[in-house]
C-alpha cells in the first residue's frame, strides 16, 4: 500500500524523459486525472501491408533456406519442418487484427474484458509504429509476455497522464525481435 502511495507522486516528463516530484497544485490536478476513465478502440497490432513483392521474397528466402538445409544435413523430415513452418509463417503473415476496445483507470487497465490490475507490472515504456503510440507494459510475472497497447495520438496525452499516476515509466532499448518484424514488415 505504501508502495502505491509513493509511486502516485511520480510522473511522466517528455522534455526530460525522466521521472520528476510533482508539488502543489501538480500534485492534485495528477491525482485527479487518474480518477477518470478513458476508452477507446484500437487494432491489436500494427499490420503493414504486403504485396506480391514481399511475398515472393519471402518464398525465395524458404526455398533457399530449406535447400541449403538439405544441402548440409540430407535430412528429409528437417527439410519438410522448416518448409511447413514456413507456409505457417506466410499464412500468419496475411492475418489481419483484430480491433480491442481498451480501458484505463486508476484501478488498472481492461483490454477487450480482460482486467489487468496495475500491481501486476513493474513499468511500462512509450514507442511509436508509425504516427501511432504504444505503451508497452512490463509485467512483474517472469513468464507472462509484455503487452503493448495501441492508441491514437489524440488521446496519448491524457492516457499517459493516468498511467504516469500508477506505474513508473522506464524508456527501454527495442528488441532485436520486433526490430526485426519492424524490418522485415511482418
Amino acid at each position: 500500500m505504501a508502495n502505491d502511495e509513493t509511486q502516485a507522486n511520480w510522473s511522466y516528463n517528455p522534455n526530460g524523459g525522466e521521472h520528476q516530484q510533482e508539488q502543489g497544485a501538480e500534485q492534485s490536478e495528477t491525482v485527479q486525472d487518474s480518477q477518470k476513465t478513458i476508452s477507446w478502440t484500437a487494432s491489436e497490432y500494427v499490420a503493414n501491408q504486403k504485396d506480391a513483392k514481399w511475398y515472393f521474397g519471402f518464398f525465395l528466402f524458404l526455398i533457399i533456406c530449406v535447400g541449403l538445409v538439405y544441402f548440409f544435413t540430407k535430412d528429409l523430415i528437417s527439410v519438410v519442418a522448416i518448409a511447413v513452418i514456413g507456409i505457417l509463417f506466410s499464412v500468419l503473415a496475411n492475418k489481419k487484427p483484430k480491433q480491442l476496445a481498451y480501458e484505463i483507470n486508476s484501478q488498472g487497465i481492461s483490454i477487450s474484458g480482460r482486467f489487468y490490475n496495475y500491481s501486476e507490472f513493474k513499468s511500462f515504456s512509450l514507442s511509436s509504429e508509425g504516427v501511432i503510440g504504444a505503451i508497452n507494459l512490463m509485467p512483474l510475472k517472469r513468464f507472462m509476455p509484455e503487452i503493448s497497447i495501441y492508441f491514437p495520438p489524440e488521446q496519448g496525452e491524457a492516457i499517459i497522464s493516468v498511467l504516469t499516476a500508477q506505474l513508473p515509466h522506464e524508456q527501454r532499448a527495442e528488441h532485436g525481435v520486433d526490430k526485426l518484424t519492424k524490418r522485415f514488415k511482418f
